[in-house]
């Protein structure tokens, strides 16, 4: 009986044995599935994170960023400083030209009546002699058709010698003409185009100047050709010409 009782007991401690080693082993396994539970959660949070990040823009997507900017405004301002040194380039250039060569860089204009009126001052002023016309046989008479300069082989003495003295003489004898006709004209005809558009033709003669006067001497003497040799009348041409609008070319 007390053998039976011996195996038994041996038969328990075994058991309790067996029991405590399963018991032991089920707590480590527990306890590494706890730890791997832990560890494996802040995996999980990393791998969103990241997953966030990759969405937002990089440290160095914004540094390049502000470089492209700085570079743009780098770029900005040497175009306008190289604009301003080419501008300044230019002029010191047209300077220098115009200084040591006497040109100016031409322009395209469209032409203007003022301007028009300026190259018809311009040509006033260019001293105007009748042997210029004598030269080109062009001569104007009074309304007697007397010639009011000679041609060159029929002048004599001081006509022939001094331009100044043959200028006033007959200059004066124009004048001279001109008044006449405006107190002969009964039926003044007016002028439709022109300098002298709406004003009767008596009343230019009446109130014409020697520089009006000019600008007719100088058109016959650019287009003479219908002058040559004819002897007209000079208060005839100079009312034809104001009729015909004072062209100019």
């Amino acid at each position: 009986m007390k053998m039976s009782d011996n195996g038994e007991n041996s038969k328990k401690i075994k058991h309790t044995d067996v029991d405590k080693k399963k018991s032991s082993l089920v707590i480590n396994y527990e306890k590494k599935a706890e730890e791997k539970k832990v560890e494996d959660q802040p995996k999980k949070k990393v791998k969103k994170r990241r997953k966030k990040d990759q969405n937002a823009p990089s440290e160095e997507l914004e540094e390049f960023k502000e470089q492209l900017e700085q570079l743009k405004g780098i770029k900005k301002f040497f175009k306008t400083e190289l604009s301003k040194s080419l501008l300044t380039g230019i002029k010191l250039f047209d300077k220098i030209n115009l200084k040591y060569f006497g040109r100016r860089r031409k322009k395209d204009k469209q032409k203007t009546e003022a301007d028009i009126e300026v190259k018809k001052t311009e040509i006033v002023e260019e001293k105007f002699t009748f042997t210029s016309l004598i030269s080109l046989n062009v001569i104007f008479t009074d309304n007697k058709k007397i010639p009011l300069y000679l041609p060159a082989k029929q002048q004599i003495g001081m006509y022939a010698q001094n331009d100044e003295v043959l200028y006033s003489a007959t200059i004066g004898k124009i004048f001279d003409v001109l008044r006449e006709t405006a107190q002969k004209l009964k039926r003044s005809p007016i002028p439709e185009q022109g300098k002298y558009e709406g004003i009767p033709l008596n009343e230019v003669f009446a109130q014409i100047s020697e520089k009006e006067v000019l600008e007719f001497l100088f058109y016959v003497k650019r287009f003479p050709s219908k002058y040559i040799g004819k002897n007209y009348r000079f208060s005839e041409s100079f009312a034809a010409w104001i009729m015909s609008g004072t062209p100019d070319k």
